[in-house]
């Protein structure tokens, strides 16, 4: 009888440690959509790409097992965040409760293929509203209608009876929480004052907190990721979903903003060719996470992110620099740890991993032969547990 109990008590123990939330962003070229699958098996979307996009969308929810949604949160009005929702209840995608920014736009998707098919249970989201997953996941609203930036009314400037800012302005913005990881999605918000948009990322950036995974705003645009943005937010891994686009997404200078705080991941490049292609991350609660296999620590503690941060704990530099063909990284390391050291283009492609491997104290060197890529900007960034340095450097043929 004892030993029965104890059996039970074990596994009942390794079940709850074995749960993990599963945050799935998917592959649909230019757009949007995300799903959250939380270990008490509630499921949420936010956002859902164009229409053109539905097969695929549909492909991949089957591939998933996802029927059912207990939630989709549309963070704005534009087609390729919300091009897929008629679709997807006319193949029988059962949806709960619909939330948005409230309101109106006076597009055909939204009047027809939105509006119309969500009214019966379409609710407006509020500042600071939680939404819970139960076992420990939320969803927390941290922005929507410029957050008190913005006057009324709250309609896009293109449209009838409009007010003078663009769709974009208005995205709702939510962190996704599990235990010590936080996961950040805004739709397209901007991060810079320009004839269209208005910076609201600067004004939301204490408020959303320290995250470690951002899904990157308005696919990596110029006008997204500001500086200061991303030094609050401080991730440690940046997300960018997109596809064949002539908007220059993603923008070569929020690229480079974005490899100085974290590793960046991405769906395709701007040719619409697949760069890491459906981006899944996975969330161990007590421990680490990962993004389609790569691990990444969970830092639970002020301390623990402060040692981090030391400056001088990894050097690191290139030589030659410019350089024809190859040039060697040297770093040291004040401990032994688990080492990676990845090679990006100016567009944040990866390009290679040169290092995968536990590595001891001490210095270090790694060479890279670029013969087989173009001349331009390369980006290096090397991470050693908690630790993560970027660096610059010039292949000149």
């Amino acid at each position: 009888m004892y030993v029965i109990l104890l059996m039970i008590l074990i596994l009942s123990t390794v079940s709850i440690f074995a749960q993990e939330l599963t945050i799935h962003c998917v592959d649909i070229g230019q757009g949007d959509c995300t799903v959250i699958q939380s270990p008490s098996g509630k499921t949420m979307m936010v956002d859902n790409g164009s229409y053109s996009q539905r097969y695929s969308l549909m492909s991949y929810l089957n591939s998933i097992e996802v029927d059912h949604l207990n939630w989709f949160i549309a963070t704005h009005y534009h087609s390729d965040h919300i091009g897929c929702t008629s679709y997807l209840v006319q193949q029988g995608i059962e949806i709960d409760s619909v939330y948005d920014r409230g309101w109106s736009y006076c597009t055909p998707t939204f009047e027809t293929y939105y509006e119309p098919v969500v009214r019966d249970f379409r609710y407006t989201v509020e500042d600071g509203q939680i939404i819970d997953f139960g076992d420990g996941v939320t969803c927390r609203i941290v922005s929507l209608n410029g957050n008190g930036r913005l006057n009324e009314p709250f309609i896009s400037e293109n449209c009838p009876n409009s007010g003078p800012n663009d769709e974009n302005d208005f995205s709702v913005v939510m962190v996704i929480s599990y235990g010590h990881f936080d996961f950040y999605v805004g739709g397209d918000l901007a991060g810079m004052n320009t004839s269209s948009y208005r910076d609201i990322e600067t004004f939301i950036a204490l408020e959303v907190g320290d995250v470690e995974v951002y899904q990157v705003n308005h696919h990596g645009s110029y006008s997204s990721s500001n500086l200061n943005f991303l030094n609050i937010i401080d991730p440690e891994v940046s997300v960018i979903s997109l596809g064949n686009n002539n908007y220059g997404h993603p923008h070569e200078e929020t690229v480079q903003r974005l490899l100085a705080t974290s590793e960046i991941y991405q769906t395709e490049d701007s040719d619409g060719n697949v760069v890491d292609g459906d981006i899944v991350i996975e969330v161990f609660e007590e421990d680490y996470y990962t993004v389609n296999s790569d691990t990444f620590d969970i830092v639970t503690s002020i301390h623990d992110d402060r040692e981090a941060s030391l400056p001088g704990v990894l050097a690191i530099g290139n030589y030659p620099n410019p350089f024809n063909a190859q040039t060697t990284i040297s770093y040291r390391l004040p401990a032994a740890s688990r080492v990676t050291l990845d090679i990006y283009d100016i567009l944040g492609r990866k390009i290679i991993k040169l290092v995968d491997c536990d590595q001891s104290a001490g210095s270090h060197q790694v060479a890279w032969d670029a013969s087989g890529v173009s001349s331009g900007i390369y980006f290096y960034r090397i991470r050693a547990g908690n630790i993560a340095e970027t660096g610059q450097m010039v292949f000149l043929r």
